[in-house]
């Protein structure tokens, strides 16, 4: 058994599969199909939602699943550095792929705030940086190996067989196993960043548009109950990295031992009502919204977060035109209505692209985002059912790797691609051996509870274990 990042939910399975190529991969589809058995592939666990679970909950568990780690599938295959073109297992997580890029003076266009994900688990959920200038993560794919359910293996690019490159390349694990990435890459670079603090107001508000494109990326973090917040500008430099150790050093307190205090001391000790007057009063320091810092270092250095608390998250996008209305009804039902929110409200934004599924299909978007660190997810999960409502109104789109409660009825609406793909998933996985709870209830299909039934005539004749 294994938990997901923020211990809310298990991945839990009949057979754990960590095949080193794939012939494996095969042989373990092969028989699930046989038998009518589900299987599902996880990566570092990190998504908030069950995106990847076998159980719905800690409570209900479905039997008879595979489940499929690609840790021992993650070589480099190529380096094209005339085209500067790299193609890599899909199991390859976003740090080691990082590691792998610089030693060849390369890079990815675009990071989020971590890279502790896989490869195709980033992709197949949507992940996205910050800057307008830029796509989701998945935008720098250029062709993908896709092994379906009746162990095919479809060659898909943004030329050939271009349907299922756009569905399957941020399809939610549901159309088969990503199982290698071509990836178009650009030269290793340099980011200067400069955080400052600002008050969050009228202001502010207003200068967004201009701040969002004059920076290669750009970010917002909202201090909660409070006026408070903290810019992010970071842009392409051809200075050297000029991080000293004692800024090194610095961020690592900023980041890490501050918000630990603050996540795993300050708040759990402190009840509901009084967290409104704790944040004003303490939050700013703690998150240095009134220190500022100007540095140079390695692209993915500044893009990372040094630390991230555990904490629940909802996150949603929006058409970037509406970003200043979303944001000031979000934060000001949050002030009246939300004490349990403690950590920052972040806001980012993402250029649009043409993948069926990814929450910026079509347009540029704004990205909202919940984080709470409490132990009581009952009080959460009324939180993000509330942003979502208000959100809706927007069109707001769901971030598939984080807490949502969206179903295919409303998701019809805001993907003109929606049908396309449903059809599609039904082509490739007519058995629906790639299905969870959570795809059911996105997907609109049926449950069929008996899909295992078959298990029980002892036919299991390969050992898996």
């Amino acid at each position: 058994n294994k938990f997901n990042w923020h211990n809310q939910f298990r991945f839990s399975a009949d057979y754990f599969h960590t095949p080193s190529t794939i012939e494996e991969l095969k042989e373990i589809l092969n028989f699930a199909n046989t038998n009518k058995q589900r299987v599902k592939v996880i990566g570092s666990g990190h998504s908030w939602s069950d995106i990847a679970v076998n159980s719905y909950s800690l409570l209900k568990i479905q039997p008879k699943c595979h489940l499929i780690s690609l840790d021992n599938l993650s070589k480099l295959i190529f380096i094209d550095f005339e085209n500067k073109t790299v193609k890599v297992q899909a199991g390859i997580k976003l740090f080691e792929l990082l590691d792998l890029l610089q030693k060849h003076k390369l890079a990815l266009p675009n990071l989020g705030s971590i890279s502790k994900q896989s490869l195709a688990g980033a992709f197949s959920t949507g992940t996205h940086g910050t800057g307008i200038k830029f796509s989701i993560l998945a935008e720098s794919a250029i062709e993908i190996e896709l092994l379906t359910a009746n162990g095919e293996i479809i060659n898909a690019s943004r030329i050939h067989n271009k349907s299922i490159f756009f569905a399957a390349t941020v399809g939610l694990g549901s159309l088969g196993i990503i199982t290698s990435i071509k990836l178009q890459c650009v030269d290793f670079f340099i980011l200067n960043e400069q955080i400052n603090y600002q008050f969050f107001d009228k202001q502010l508000l207003n200068r967004l548009p201009q701040l969002i494109s004059d920076n290669d990326h750009f970010k917002l973090w909202i201090m909660p109950h409070t006026n408070r917040c903290k810019i992010w500008r970071q842009n392409v430099t051809q200075n050297e990295s000029n991080c000293s150790k004692f800024q090194q050093m610095r961020l690592y307190y900023d980041e890490k031992i501050t918000a630990n205090i603050w996540c795993n001391i300050i708040m759990p000790n402190t009840p509901n009502f009084l967290k409104p007057l704790v944040i004003r009063s303490t939050g700013p320091i703690v998150y240095n919204t009134y220190i500022s810092s100007n540095i140079c270092d390695s692209y993915y250095k500044i893009l990372n977060l040094k630390y991230i608390p555990l904490h629940a998250e909802c996150e949603y996008s929006i058409p970037i035109e509406k970003s200043i209305e979303a944001i000031e009804i979000v934060n000001n039902w949050i002030i009246k209505n939300a004490p349990i929110v403690n950590l920052p409200i972040e806001i980012r934004f993402v250029c649009k692209d043409n993948f069926w599924l990814s929450p910026c299909y079509e347009r540029d978007s704004c990205f909202i985002t919940i984080l709470i660190d409490n132990p009581n997810r009952k009080l959460i999960e009324q939180v993000f059912e509330n942003i979502e409502k208000l959100l809706e109104p927007f069109n707001a789109r769901p971030h598939w790797g984080k807490t949502h409660f969206f179903n295919a009825s409303r998701l019809q609406n805001l993907y003109p691609k929606f049908n396309d793909f449903f059809n599609l998933r039904n082509e490739l996985d007519p058995n629906q051996i790639f299905v969870n709870d959570h795809l059911i209830r996105v997907f609109g299909l049926k449950n069929e509870d008996d899909i295992d039934n078959n298990n029980n005539n002892n036919n299991n004749n390969i050992d898996y274990n």
